[in-house]
Formats: structure tokens, sequence, C-alpha cells
């Protein structure tokens, strides 16, 4: 079990308990940090994440990308 400690008290880190801020507009969304793990290796310092909303705009900018394919393709409904 990983855990973090807050005034002494161990918290695990949990699926339902994990956050971050969307990078671009700072809304707080649950994340899982499962979908982090990038060929064996879990970057929590080096990773963004950005709100469905953002990651959409930001789709917009970069069409050809295949990120942004896939995230167009999402929000689209396909």
């Amino acid at each position: 079990m990983y855990y973090i400690k807050h005034e002494g008290k161990e918290i695990a880190i949990e699926d339902t308990n994990t956050f971050t801020r969307c990078g671009q507009c700072g809304k707080e969304m649950a994340v899982d940090l499962g979908e982090c793990v990038m060929d064996g290796a879990l970057d929590l310092y080096g990773t963004t994440w950005y709100c469905d909303e953002c990651s959409y705009e930001r789709a917009l900018k970069h069409p050809d990308e295949d990120w942004a394919q896939k995230v167009l393709a999402h929000y689209k409904g396909v």
C-alpha cells in the first residue's frame, strides 16, 4: 500500500482520493494514477492533466496530432 502522511496520520492513496488540477484552468479533478504509467514508469512530476473542456480547446489547436484526434473523437461521442 502507498500512502501520504498528513499531521502524522497515514492516508492510503486510492482511486477514490487522488486528485490534481487542470494544467490550464486549475479545475480540480479526480485522476487514476494508473493512467500516468507510460513505458512502465510513473512520472508524477512530469505529468500534466487537463480537464475535458481544456483538452478539447487544446485539441482544436492541434487537429493533426494523434492525441488531438482521439480527444476530438471522444468529445463528439465517436
